[in-house]
């Protein structure tokens, strides 16, 4: 362990490390309670960027240290020695509720009811406190072996007290924001209910309601409905209209308070618990269509014909549905009490509710015939109007039809935008990567990297005049490092994806974009619709260039601290094809890629082609000069013999543990 003490707290053990810190277990002597310290490093000063995430996890302190309720994990001190920062909270004996939903553990209805009973009480908390979280997920609600739900990690809060309000920046996970994060505008309490809406969607059904890369996942918020859960699984449909206006686009249509959220929770799981329970029979019946369940589960050797029922099988069926309606009605009454423990407290069990005969209805009276208008005498006049005319005025004249040669001609429209338009507004922009598109022609998303200061604004510019009205949603990653030639070979190629799938999709496992000293890296890539060779390169912010992944046509070579080392055969990959590149391999003696000095912001640069682009092994690194020399050459080559290619670029941010 690195540091044994961090003030008067011992360091036990190390419980996890993220991009935002190391949490350990830890133990304070003078009170003899187990509790968790959350450390960052110090950061230079001079680095602003670094500042900003002191600034965060300072954040993170004050706001959760505002908030005292057994649904939010507590915190109870923050200090910084001469190297560290330091939040010390509770101690949570449990696990996240990503560690369940990645392990494809089923959560049973009861269970997802007081996962969300729990989740809107601690919300309902917070915002009536002023405290929005703005990262509700999986991974940062965590769950005690004792069944409590407790949410962590306020690290980008929004305190309503507090002048940052950090519009304009898209903070989050992108599974879970919301479309006005997405657009980098305010984030209120909204957006935890657009966001507690994503998770009950996973809970209900296993999945979550967006995914794929971030490109696509943020078309989908901005633009798609939520998907139904009930086209998920059965029984579902009273879900339907909650997840839906939850995850409503514009925020004044979702629900405006978590406590809203909560009661439409509660009539829902009602909903379903009645579902199940038929008033005019005499015993409890399952639902229609597992009938059909149970025909189509028969083993693979029965005939295509029903079996006959035995007798006492109906009494089965009804046994089972009884349990079934017990366990939905045990549900409701578990939800109910959670989050309203103050309310009156529900009837044992639903299904025992007896439904009250119907009031004699007495006989239709017949409605009376109708009566026609007055006839209008011949001397009446119109009605006035709201502004009448003085009683001296004579009589307008008729209106006459203008001349054919008067009639206004609108001036021209400006053409509306295309694909081939926008794609071709960005390319002359030099310093920058992005892949213009256009979506079901009612806008536009740009997503891609580009150097901060004039390039960007440049692109920004240039797509704007050809978008006219339609709305632009902008997802760039600005940079400062000597990355502009690496861009300026890459989008020529990216501008000729035409279709989303044609392009090379690169992301950091996890999808961190920040690495400290010895963490591995792996990349995970999405291979283009169309088969290709891979090649990934990676440059350091000093202008050193090395090779982390070749094709010489042979062999897939790894780079390795004894220079480029064969792992494999040459491999042509198949379209769409996913694959992780750099997890150690015992069986080729690949020890993977750890992070080391010199530290800063670097780029990951891979280039897909129909065939290998070198035929030779390449050196271990190269200078830039003549990297991208042999690189165009290559390029120019493939191209000439009419072979497909795309690209793509990665930043990512190294710095000492």
């Amino acid at each position: 362990m690195e540091v044994a003490t961090l003030g008067k707290y011992e360091l036990r053990a190390t419980r996890g490390r993220g991009a935002t810190g190391t949490v350990y277990e830890a133990w304070d002597p003078r009170i003899s309670r187990r509790v968790a310290v959350k450390t960052v490093r110090l950061p230079n000063p001079a680095d602003p960027e670094a500042q900003e995430e002191l600034a965060r996890f300072r954040r993170e302190a004050q706001a959760a240290g505002r908030l005292n309720h057994p649904n939010i994990v507590t915190i109870y001190d923050y200090g910084e020695t001469s190297e560290f920062a330091y939040i010390v909270m509770e101690y949570v004996d449990g696990e996240a509720l990503k560690a369940r939903l990645d392990r494809g553990e089923r959560t049973p209805p009861i269970q997802a009811g007081e996962i969300m009973a729990q989740l809107l009480a601690g919300l309902t908390y917070s915002h009536e406190r002023g405290v929005v979280h703005r990262d509700i997920k999986p991974g940062n609600v965590m769950m005690t072996n004792d069944g409590t739900l407790k949410i962590a990690d306020f690290g980008i809060a929004r305190i309503e007290s507090s002048n940052v309000t950090q519009t304009g920046t898209m903070l989050g996970t992108p599974a879970y924001m919301s479309p006005e994060q997405f657009l980098g505008n305010t984030a209120d309490a909204r957006t935890d209910i657009y966001s507690s809406g994503a998770l009950l969607y996973q809970l209900l059904t296993g999945m979550r309601p967006f995914d794929g890369v971030v490109s696509a996942i943020m078309h989908k918020v901005l633009t798609a409905p939520p998907p139904r859960p009930s086209t998920s699984a059965h029984g579902l449909a009273p879900f339907d209209p909650i997840i839906a206006r939850a995850m409503a686009k514009e925020p004044a249509e979702r629900y405006q308070t978590a406590e809203d959220f909560a009661a439409a929770l509660r009539q829902g799981f009602q909903d379903v618990a009645l579902a199940v329970h038929d008033p005019e029979a005499t015993m409890m019946l399952a639902p229609a269509r597992a009938t059909a369940a149970s025909a189509s589960a028969a083993p693979s050797g029965a005939s295509g014909a029903a079996p006959a029922r035995e007798p006492g099988s109906r009494l089965m069926g009804a046994g089972i549905a009884a349990l079934a309606l017990l366990g939905v009605a045990g549900w409701y009454m578990l939800w109910q009490p959670a989050i309203a423990p103050n309310r009156a407290t529900p009837p044992a069990v639903v299904a025992a509710i007896p439904t009250p005969a119907p009031p004699p209805v007495a006989a239709p009276t017949p409605p009376p015939a109708p009566v026609p208008p007055p006839p209008v005498p011949p001397t009446s006049v119109p009605a006035a109007p709201l502004i009448a005319a003085p009683a001296e005025a004579p009589a307008a004249p008729p209106p006459v039809a203008p001349p054919a040669a008067a009639t206004p001609v609108e001036p021209p429209r400006p053409p509306a935008p295309t694909l081939a338009s926008l794609r071709a507004a960005a390319a002359p922009v030099e310093c920058t990567l992005s892949n213009p598109q256009l979506r079901d022609e009612t806008m536009i998303f740009v997503a891609g990297l580009a150097r901060t200061g004039r390039p960007e604004v440049a692109l920004r510019e240039a797509i704007g005049k050809v978008a006219g009205p339609l709305p632009v949603a902008w997802s760039l990653v600005g940079f400062d490092g000597p990355y502009c030639e690496a861009l300026n070979v890459l989008r020529p190629m990216r501008l000729r994806d035409l279709r989303s799938s044609a392009a090379l999709h690169i992301t950091m496992q996890g999808d961190v974009t920040r690495l400290r000293k010895d963490d591995r890296m792996v990349l995970r890539v999405q291979m283009p619709d169309f088969p290709a060779h891979l090649q990934v390169d990676y440059l350091s912010s000093d202008g050193s260039i090395g090779h982390l992944v070749a094709d010489d046509g042979v062999s897939v070579l790894y780079l390795s601290p004894e220079g480029m080392k064969r792992v494999g055969a040459s491999r042509l990959y198949g379209p769409g094809e996913i694959i992780t590149v750099g997890e150690p391999n015992d069986a080729t003696g690949f020890a993977g890629w750890a992070v080391d000095e010199p530290y800063g912001v670097d780029m990951i640069m891979a280039i897909a082609a129909t065939a290998p682009l070198t035929h030779t092994a390449p050196p271990v690194t190269d200078t830039a000069a003549v990297y991208f020399r042999n690189l165009r050459a290559a390029l120019e080559t493939a191209e000439a013999a009419g072979q497909n290619l795309t690209g793509q670029a990665l930043l990512l941010e190294t710095v000492p543990r």
